[in-house]
């Protein structure tokens, strides 16, 4: 009876200081929004001991391999081109299977990043300013002869000249600034930056309208008030003044939060462990207390 105690306590010891791995995929961008002639990129991470899978999309590619001593990790990274403006996306399709428990599980996740035009800067306007002209006045001498000199060469009288001086004309330039002081999106907290043009906002896959506000000094404003988003992925905000104008985008995220098919398995295996566990020291407590009674039934 002693040791089938020991043999139960060190079991219990044993399973309890072990770790459990389960086999995963994750899907991610280096950022979900960039600008034209940006560095982009998806990476594509599997721990798993076989796996096989399809990848689609921006990039096409097939990730298959086994490995006979236990759960590995593989990664795989495409880059992305940003020559232009546009939405790309990769899928990653398929199954793994776990080396510990060998479950098999069936693979579809996905990764999108958006590259968008950089904004329009502010266009200086020039005003040409033309300098008071400084007229200048000179008279010239008169030479008076005698009458034996008149007889011999005619008197010269030169009239006064007025001679005109123009200054360089300067070329002062001007810059228009728009002056948006706040963006605010009714319902939805964000930090807007005026120096900020790309925002992301998360609703819900219900949600068919916004009503935007915007404040700013001596503007003029399109896009704002209730704003129609339904079947759309972005928004876009303009302020003008005058000739120049700046603008908001931004992107609408919608659907469930990535990562909880991860935490949904974490906690299930957590629960599994927690049960396996309390069903040991069940078990350990019904031997000794049988122990004891034996015992005690042999004294008697």
């Amino acid at each position: 009876m002693k040791r089938l105690i020991k043999l139960t306590i060190l079991l219990l010891t044993c399973f309890v200081s072990s770790s459990v791995f389960a086999a995963s995929v994750n899907v991610s961008a280096t950022s979900s929004n960039v600008y034209v002639g940006d560095t982009a990129s998806f990476k594509v991470t599997v721990v798993a001991g076989t796996w096989n899978l399809n990848v689609s999309g921006a990039a096409s590619d097939k990730i298959v391999g086994f490995d006979m001593d236990g759960n590995v990790t593989t990664n795989k990274t495409y880059a992305v081109d940003t020559s232009k403006p546009g939405t790309y996306s990769i899928s990653v399709t398929g199954d793994i299977t776990d080396y510990d428990t060998d479950k098999n599980s069936a693979i579809s996740k996905s990764a999108t990043i958006t590259v968008s035009a950089r904004p329009n800067n502010p266009t200086p306007t020039t005003q040409p300013t033309t300098k008071p002209t400084t007229t200048r006045t000179t008279t010239k001498r008169v030479t008076t002869q005698t009458p034996a000199q008149v007889q011999q060469t005619p008197v010269v009288v030169e009239e006064p000249t007025t001679v005109v001086v123009e200054e360089p004309t300067e070329v002062v330039t001007t810059e228009t600034v728009i002056n948006v002081t706040k963006i605010k999106v009714v319902g939805y907290d964000f930090q807007f930056d005026p120096n900020k043009y790309v925002y992301d906002l998360r609703v819900g896959t219900d949600v068919d309208e916004l009503y935007v506000m915007v404040d700013g000094e001596d503007i003029e404003v399109e896009g704002q008030g209730i704003v129609d988003i339904r079947d759309k992925n972005s928004f876009t905000i303009t302020a003008k003044r005058g000739d120049a104008s700046v603008e908001y985008k931004f992107n609408l995220l919608r659907g469930s939060v990535l990562g909880v098919s991860e935490v949904s398995n974490n906690a299930v295996l957590g629960f599994k462990k927690a049960l396996i566990t309390l069903s040991l020291v069940t078990l350990l407590i019904t031997c000794i207390s049988l122990y004891y009674f034996v015992i005690n039934k042999k004294s008697i």
